[in-house]
């Protein structure tokens, strides 16, 4: 996958490294391993959209919270160098 931020990347490295790797499943299922993962690592997983980030109101609106807590939940996600 390429992202057109580095931010982006940075969470997409970190929710590999949260649920380690995983297979990308058809349409809009999410991985066992994500799902398992609780919900930050869901956010972020929709956040990435399968290669095509998603706005964070999209997500919000997807899980019924804030925009503010996706960004906390992506926040705890994302790898920090």
């Amino acid at each position: 996958m390429t992202f057109d931020t580095f931010q982006m990347a940075r969470l997409a490295f970190g929710l590999w490294k949260k649920c380690g790797p995983f297979v990308q499943p058809e349409g809009n299922a999410i991985p066992i391993e994500v799902a398992t993962a609780g919900q930050e690592a869901i956010a972020a997983f929709l956040r990435l959209g399968n290669g095509s980030p998603k706005s964070r109101s999209y997500v919000a609106e997807k899980m019924d919270v804030t925009e503010q807590t996706i960004s906390n939940y992506c926040n705890r996600v994302r790898w920090t160098p």
